[in-house]
């Protein structure tokens, strides 16, 4: 099932929480557990997005994405609007 792209891109201002980026990339995924895995493994993969969020101290154990490390998210995958939904596999 595909989901619909919204038209009006959502604001990507401030901070956002780890897990409500995860979700605005893997949409398609089945919980919320195998979201956050997959996103991981899509960073470990991509090594230009690794190196340039290692450029600004991104850890899998931060709470909340700033805004400088999602325009690197978006830089490399695309405004979250913009895509339906990176690949699960």
């Amino acid at each position: 099932m595909a989901v619909p792209v919204n038209k009006k891109k959502r604001p990507l201002t401030g901070c956002h929480s780890l897990s409500d980026v995860i979700k605005f990339y893997f949409r398609g995924a089945c919980r919320s557990d195998v979201a956050k895995k997959n996103f991981f493994e899509k960073i470990d993969e991509d090594k230009k997005l690794k190196a340039r969020l290692n450029e600004v101290d991104f850890s899998k154990d931060i709470k909340f994405v700033t805004p400088k490390i999602l325009a690197i998210f978006v830089e490399c995958w695309g405004h979250p609007d913009e895509c339906l939904c990176i690949e699960n596999e």
